[in-house]
């Protein structure tokens, strides 16, 4: 025998179902995007680890100046500092290492409500390889959306935690 839901537990039922929904945080959310700008074999001034930069860093991690014209001076903020405001960056690195063919493959990128993990594959050059022997230090810039429920950054080498960043986006 089949039963009907009268119009009355129909409108019981959506506001359950309704309910449940928001409780449970599956309301939709902006998604974060993470843009890998660079991986340099030589960067300059960084520590191993996992440190937010700002546009400013780029040059001197890569040991380069920027070549730029001075800015007109303007009371009101042009689109290119919104831009800069929208976005957040990032360094990962591994120290000093003894040859070149040292690097970071990001492997994924997890986000939930209000952190994001960056996870990375070490990568080494081959056992056989003929290399110089040379300091190299690499490191690699991430850039993501800056999104006011973030709160954290983590970034994961193989299985280990090579650094968190705490965010403080209040200003």
């Amino acid at each position: 025998m089949k039963t009907r839901l009268l119009p009355n537990h129909s409108a019981r039922l959506l506001v359950l179902i309704s309910l449940t929904w928001v409780l449970s945080g599956c309301q939709a959310s902006t998604p974060i995007t993470a843009v890998e700008l660079f991986s340099h074999a030589n960067c300059h001034g960084v520590s191993k680890g996992l440190k937010q930069i700002q546009f400013a860093d780029l040059a001197g991690i890569r040991n380069v100046q920027m070549l730029t014209s001075p800015a007109p001076q303007s009371a009101t903020p042009s689109n290119t500092d919104q831009q800069l405001e929208d976005v957040l960056l990032f360094v990962i690195s591994n120290g000093n290492q003894p040859t070149p063919g040292y690097g970071f493959d990001l492997t994924a990128t997890e986000a939930t409500s209000d952190e994001i993990t960056l996870r990375y594959r070490w990568r080494t050059p081959a056992a056989d390889a003929i290399l110089t022997q040379v300091m190299t230090s690499p490191c690699t810039v991430i850039q993501l959306d800056a999104h006011p429920d973030l709160a954290a950054v983590n970034a994961w080498l193989d299985d280990t935690l090579l650094g968190r960043v705490e965010l403080d986006q209040s200003n």
